[in-house]
C-alpha cells in the first residue's frame, strides 16, 4: 500500500475509533471528503484507491438510508 494511502487509512481508523459512525449522513461526508481528497492527488494509484473507498461510503450510506438501525 502506497505510504499516503497507508496514512489516510490509518487516519480513518483512529477517527473511528473514537466516534462511531452510525447515520447515512457521516457516510455521506466521508464520501465527499474522500472525493475532495482524491481531486487533488496527483499520485493517480492513490487517487484510484480514494475513490474507490468514496464508492464503498456512498454504498453503505445508501443502505443506511434503506435499513436503517
Amino acid at each position: 500500500m502506497e505510504p499516503l494511502l497507508a496514512g489516510y487509512v490509518r487516519h480513518q481508523a483512529d477517527e473511528r475509533a473514537t466516534a462511531v459512525t452510525s447515520t447515512a449522513e457521516e457516510y455521506g461526508a466521508k464520501a465527499r471528503e474522500c472525493d475532495e481528497r482524491a481531486a487533488q492527488m496527483p499520485d493517480s494509484y492513490v487517487k484510484e484507491q480514494l475513490l474507490e473507498l468514496a464508492k464503498k461510503w456512498r454504498t453503505m450510506a445508501a443502505y443506511e438510508e434503506k435499513h436503517g438501525r
